[in-house]
């Protein structure tokens, strides 16, 4: 009875996941944009996951990011100083290291390995994370995600340039994985803002809209913090 009672919330959780997934895709022609916040919903359910012990949530969190179909790839961005005396500080002696955000797969098998931890080896769980791990396979990369790990500088702030279609959903995720205060601005062609918000530690700040034309929107990250901060940001 209990097997049964523990098989029945584990694929009800998934499918719940699944459920809410492709209604987002469903709902808007955007499809890549529904992803990029299904990854932001990942992580998130990763942190509470981790937080809480709660392998279910782990397994949630790498369906999820699994299917998201991102593809890493390189961006032109500038470099500029924010804050001189931050900066000044901060570079007087060596950089600090720290921890490159995860790739997608190293961060799957995270999430599913941690699952397995907090099983304490309950064998429905440990076999759902076992089959997670065999049954998704990342979608083709047309049309998906992409995603830029880069660091920007104590007292700097990161601007990229991106293009956006008309008349379509547009996502932006950033996310932070070191102990930092790094902040996220969007603003359209005119200089107005768009969205902003602060990444706190392992956390996601997602930002969507739907531009009204094509346009290229300036993304700025700006780190407020005393060390340089590692960063994956994630569009559609």
């Amino acid at each position: 009875m209990r097997s049964k009672m523990l098989r029945l919330i584990a694929y009800t959780a998934l499918a719940c996941v699944s459920s809410y997934a492709m209604a987002e895709a469903e709902g808007d022609q955007s499809g890549s944009a529904d992803a990029v916040a299904n990854v932001a919903l990942a992580n998130q359910l990763a942190a509470y996951g981790k937080a809480n012990k709660d392998p279910i949530a782990l397994i949630s969190a790498a369906r999820i990011l699994k299917g998201s179909g991102i593809q890493d790839t390189a961006r032109a961005k500038n470099s500029e100083v924010s804050d001189p005396k931050k900066e000044a500080k901060a570079h007087v002696a060596a950089a600090p290291t720290a921890a490159k955000p995860k790739s997608n797969a190293d961060a799957v098998k995270d999430f599913l390995d941690q699952a397995r931890t907090f099983a304490n080896g309950t064998p429905e769980i440990v076999a759902l994370a076992d089959m997670t791990g065999k049954m998704l396979g990342t979608r083709g990369a047309f049309g998906g995600p992409k995603r830029t790990v880069d660091t920007v500088l104590s007292g700097h702030r990161d601007v990229y340039r991106i293009a956006f279609r008309g008349h379509e959903s547009a996502a932006i995720a950033l996310r932070t994985d070191d102990s930092s205060d790094v902040s996220i601005a969007v603003y359209d062609g005119d200089g107005d803002r768009i969205c902003s918000g602060e990444v706190q530690t392992g956390h996601v700040a997602l930002c969507k809209w739907r531009p009204r034309t094509a346009s290229t929107y300036t993304i700025s990250i700006t780190n407020n913090g005393d060390e340089d901060s590692d960063y994956a940001l994630v569009t559609n």
